[in-house]
Formats: C-alpha cells, structure tokens, sequence
C-alpha cells in the first residue's frame, strides 16, 4: 500500500509541472499584451482560484518576462540554492535598478545586505538583465525592441543625408549619478573610501555644454521636476544659441524615462513647438550622455577624495568645463557612427568597438 501511494504521487508531479507551465504562459501572454501585473494576478485568481501562485510570486515571474525571459520552464540549477535568493530580494533589486539604472552590483550588494554573487545571480537569472554602456537593460532584445532600434538608426542615418545641418541642431541630454570617494577619519593609516555621489544635470549640443545643474538632495526626478528643468533649458538655448533659438529649430534629445514621456511633458512640448528626436527604449549605448559623457566625468573623479558635497559639486563642473569643443565633436560623430553600427547588426545592442554583444 505503501509503495502504491509513493508512485500516485510521483505521477502527479508532472501534471503540477504542466499546470505551473500554463499559469507562466498567462503571465507572459499579460507582459506581452501589456496587462498591468495586478490585473494578471487577479485573471490568475478567477482562473486557478485558491491554487493560484501567491501575489509575491506573480509579480517575480512578470518582471521575469517583462525584462526578456523566454522560457516557462524552471532552469536547472547546481550546488546548494542560495538562502538569499527570495521574492522580497529580488523586489528590492528591481527596485533600485529601475531607480537608478547605473546603479552597481555592489552597491546593492551593500544597500541590502545580501552577497555580491547573490546580487549578480538575481539580475543576471532571474531579472534577465545586463549592462550597456553602464546601464542596466534587459539581457535579451525582443523583436519589437530591435525593431525600434533598427529603424530610428536608419531614420537619422537618412536624415543626416537629407540635412547638413542636422546634427549641429541637436541638444541632448540626461540626468546621472557622478562618484566620488569621501575618506574616513583614519585617512592616512587606512583610508574608508565611503562614496560621495550627486545627480548632476547636463545638456549639450556638436559645439558644448548648454545646461547644467545638480539635483538637489532627496529629490526625485519625476515630471514636475524635469519640466522646471525644461524651462531652464529653453532659458539657456535662447542665452547660449541665440541663432538656434531665433530659428526655433532646434532639436531636443533625451531618453524614454517616465519623467521624459510623462503627459505633462508632451504637453508642454507640444505648447512650446518643441521638436523630439525619438529615442529606442533600453538604448544606452545610443545615448550620448551615457557612451560618452558621463563615463568621461566619472573616469576623471575616480580615486579622488572629497571631504564635502560642495566639494566634489565643484570638481565636477572642473571637469565638465575641462571638456573642449573637439570632445564634443567626437562624441556626435561617435553618434553618428554607432546608428550605422546598429543598423547593420540589425538592431542588436552594440559592443564597444561596434559589434553586437
């Protein structure tokens, strides 16, 4: 009797397999139809009722499949599993992620507590993610992801072609982290390098540097911020690029962040005749500020000590005003050339010498 009871539970394990299968092939079909997770999580409870996967657990598959995960199956792991590896870990690291998409692995190894390998393990496996040009992104493009590359690539490439002066209109820009290290009180013996960071503002056009401004503490860059930002800007283009702004031709780049794309930004936009360059979600490496810029300002400040934010805020715009015009030359025909670059690996994310990762 014994023995009958074990082999009728074996039986049904692969039944169980094949009804968590088709709860993951739900969630995937909600991400791809763009079905909010909660609303996935309440279509999984009228279906499955009181077997229907914990909320916790929904949420983890979701951004599983959000960020690029294919597969339904359950990938074969070796050695003993990681304790750390739990839901509310890896929420908290989706979280400070997408609050911070240059964020390290080891700042977050540190933030919450949990070992490096951990870390890497949930962003890599779990999360499906890597970093371009030091932004996290997710591993796998989908086809409509490389699509959208591909096309806006070939869009400017043309429009280069069609307008000599296409590129000398364009003012680009993004918000960023820039690091440096503040030392600890026993700094000749054994110095603590603790990291002093600040969000530094920038945006800039083929010629310089046109905007600039430190985000104050604690304070996020969400929409009603960044349209205060947008009002200084245009304060600045008419200041700096008189002739750019009597034309009113001029052309304004940045990166698809909710704050950038937020419906108050489109109005104002719209009201104000501002002209966008579209950029490709989870584009990085076609981002001047982040292939270029701000790696240049974090390269310059690293193995730098500062005793106070005033500090380190002024040795940032050392560096940013050390930057010439011929920098800023090279970064836009870089640009140029990475459109090319990604058209013909077809969309792909690009490596550092311009092949595809």
């Amino acid at each position: 009797m014994l023995k009958t009871n074990i082999r009728t539970r074996r039986s049904l394990r692969p039944a169980a397999q094949v009804k968590k299968t088709m709860k993951l092939e739900k969630i995937k079909f909600c991400v791809q139809t763009r079905i909010s997770v909660k609303k996935t999580f309440k279509m999984l409870q009228e279906v499955y009722g009181s077997k229907a996967m914990s909320r916790s657990r929904c949420k983890d598959w979701y951004l599983c499949f959000k960020n690029g995960r294919t597969s339904v199956d359950d990938e074969t792991r070796s050695g003993r599993p990681s304790t750390s590896t739990t839901p509310k870990h890896i929420r908290e690291i989706d979280r400070l992620v997408h609050q911070d998409l240059r964020i390290s692995m080891r700042e977050i190894s540190a933030i919450l507590n949990v070992s490096f390998g951990t870390v890497q393990a949930i962003l890599t496996s779990t999360l499906n993610l890597h970093q371009v040009a030091n932004k996290f992104v997710p591993r796998l493009l989908t086809p409509e992801l490389k699509q959208n590359r591909l096309q806006t690539c070939k869009d400017l490439c043309q429009q280069t072609r069609d307008d000599p002066t296409f590129m000398s209109r364009i003012i680009t820009g993004d918000e960023s982290w820039v690091y440096g290290c503040k030392p600890g009180k026993a700094r000749k013996v054994n110095p603590t390098r603790s990291k002093i960071k600040v969000k530094l503002i920038v945006f800039f056009d083929i010629h310089g540097v046109v905007h600039r401004e430190f985000v104050p503490d604690g304070q996020a860059v969400d929409a009603p911020f960044y349209l205060n930002v947008m009002t200084r800007l245009r304060k600045n283009i008419e200041a700096k690029r008189p002739e750019l702004w009597q034309k009113g031709d001029w052309l304004l780049h940045h990166d698809d962040t909710p704050a950038h794309n937020a419906l108050k930004e489109c109005h104002y936009f719209c009201y104000t005749d501002t002209n966008l360059i579209l950029h490709p979600q989870h584009s990085p490496d076609l981002a001047p500020c982040d292939f270029f810029l701000f790696p240049k300002i974090n390269a310059k400040l690293r193995g730098h000590f500062f005793d106070t934010v005033e500090e380190f805020q002024h040795a940032s715009l050392i560096v940013l005003d050390s930057l010439g015009e011929e920098d800023f030359h090279r970064a836009f025909t870089a640009w140029q050339q990475r459109w090319v670059w990604c058209a013909a690996v077809q969309g792909n994310y690009l490596a550092a010498n311009g092949g595809q990762i």
